[in-house]
């Protein structure tokens, strides 16, 4: 049975499996299972199927510390040359989105914005008709809004964040038009519009209920900030309480520290000394190594 299902999985599209990934159907820790899967299949007859894995993985780098960063541009010097190969300009500039992100996520906004201009800086998005290239587009804007909130330029953020919500409508991606929303959500906390942002995360939380599990316990942990920061305390525990199941069962014991970490400061705040004792209780339990905490 396993090795009919090993077989079948392998006879697979490399670009379906991509698109399920891409697409909101699959948690990560399943995404990363398709990226080895795509991976250990290397190197393909179709030289564009080589491509089309390397762009994914790049999604998937880690430049938290300086030794992934090194690996981060190792796996460049590899993933370049075979992307370059097909002379795909679609996946060039998905590629250098992905970049674009890397950078943003080290603080680099100005190496950042260098690989995003080529991309957003278009005389029409009315003349483009191919889906592919209105997503791309749209992921740049996502990550041009990151960059300029992190800058604190409001409205700049707002506008790119509109945009890439506009453009995957257009192309009939729900899931990301739904990332969209929670991204337009972080622009309204930031500006302490609570009960607008609220909105916008309860609309994201419909929308991904047809999604992977993991995206509908992360915007109900968003949701529960808000409140949190609204002042809302109660409200805010109970969302957090609500995904702490979920949490526990995809998470490592970090990602489920701080779920812990949250309830146990908020019931402080509300003087429930013994529900917050048992939270830290439980939190004595794990093997938390982000040094974060």
């Amino acid at each position: 049975m396993l090795l009919f299902f090993a077989t079948n999985v392998a006879a697979k599209d490399v670009q379906s499996e991509i698109s399920r990934a891409l697409h909101g159907y699959t948690t990560y820790s399943e995404s990363v299972e398709i990226l080895a899967r795509l991976e250990k299949q290397m190197p393909y007859e179709n030289a564009l199927d080589n491509a089309q894995v390397m762009a994914f993985k790049c999604w998937f780098s880690n430049v938290s510390t300086p030794n992934v960063i090194s690996e981060y541009k190792q796996f460049l010097e590899t993933a370049k040359p075979i992307i370059q190969q097909v002379n795909n300009l679609n996946l060039i500039q998905e590629l250098a989105v992905c970049e674009a992100n890397q950078e943003y996520t080290q603080g680099n906004y100005q190496k950042a914005l260098e690989h995003l201009k080529p991309i957003i800086n278009i005389p029409s998005l009315d003349e483009i008709t191919s889906s592919k290239k209105l997503s791309i587009i749209a992921l740049a804007h996502i990550v041009l809004n990151r960059i300029q909130l992190a800058k604190g330029n409001y409205q700049e953020a707002f506008d790119s964040a509109k945009t890439a919500y506009q453009l995957f409508e257009k192309v009939g991606n729900d899931y990301e038009k739904a990332l969209a929303l929670k991204e337009i959500a972080d622009i309204h906390i930031a500006l302490y519009n609570y009960e607008l942002a609220i909105e916008q995360l309860q609309r994201a939380k419909l929308a991904l209920t047809k999604f992977n599990e993991q995206e509908q316990y992360k915007v109900t942990d968003q949701l529960a900030y808000a409140y949190e920061e609204k002042g809302d305390l109660i409200k805010a525990i109970e969302l957090y309480e609500s995904i702490k199941k979920d949490v526990r069962r995809f998470e490592s014991d970090n990602g489920y520290a701080y779920i812990l970490i949250k309830l146990t400061e908020l019931n402080i705040k509300l003087n429930s000394l013994s529900q917050a004792e048992s939270y830290l209780n439980e939190l004595n339990t794990l093997s938390v190594t982000d040094t974060g905490f």
